[in-house]
């Protein structure tokens, strides 16, 4: 292994933080002889931080509990749970490939290698976008499971049709009007419950009951 990664521009490695080092195989041991190896590390929760995570074997659920991602996903009422994919092994993945094209342009520019450290749980972390900005301001008691609703914006969720399910997504003023007017409704938009998406986002309930009570009438052909 030694031999090969004296040429090699990149090598990635999936050990828990230390395995690769007493097999005398991590970056300090390569890159001495080859300052311009780019040595990506992949882990559960990185090879500094949290000092009690750090050495141990870490997989996608983990992380995705750790990172707070399945506090909000779920039901309202129901358990946490966990994305339908390894969204943090994903994440990971990705992030970690951009870590590496990053280093190989500061290769190309000084001939230095770096050590790109990436773990699931910064992933998922960086994932929770605004919800960690509702957090971290201290709006209400944080995020919360709202199952397929969204925080700031009404109505963006799933709805009941005849014969299966239809998402609705007004992300905007105009939109809702035309929402409204394609449901046979136009005068939900200018109900003052409803007229903006503030109003709706605080009259969520009472919007829900009426696309609810409007979707359930239609097909999913009707609906699209």
């Amino acid at each position: 292994v030694k031999e090969l990664l004296k040429t090699a521009d990149v090598v990635v490695e999936n050990f828990r933080p230390g395995s690769a080092d007493r097999l005398g195989l991590g970056y300090k041991d390569l890159s001495a002889d080859n300052p311009g190896l780019i040595y990506a590390s992949v882990s559960g929760f990185g090879h500094q931080g949290l000092e009690e995570y750090s050495k141990r074997p870490g997989y996608d659920l983990l992380a995705q509990g750790l990172s707070g991602f399945q506090a909000i996903t779920g039901d309202p009422d129901g358990p946490p749970y966990r994305a339908g994919v390894a969204i943090g092994d994903l994440v990971a993945g990705i992030y970690t490939v951009l870590g590496i094209l990053a280093a190989l342009v500061v290769k190309q520019k000084t001939g230095k290698g770096q050590h790109v450290d990436v773990s699931l749980l910064d992933g998922l972390l960086s994932l929770l976008s605004y919800q960690a900005g509702i957090a971290l301001n201290g709006k209400g008691d944080g995020p919360s499971r709202m199952g397929n609703a969204h925080p700031t914006i009404c109505p963006y969720s799933t709805y009941q049709a005849k014969d299966g399910f239809v998402n609705i997504a007004a992300g905007n003023d105009s939109l809702f009007a035309s929402l409204a007017e394609a449901l046979g409704k136009p005068e939900l938009a200018t109900d003052p419950r409803f007229s903006t998406n503030s109003e709706r986002v605080q009259n969520r309930d009472a919007l829900d009951h009426v696309l609810s009570s409007l979707v359930s009438e239609k097909t999913v052909d009707e609906c699209s």
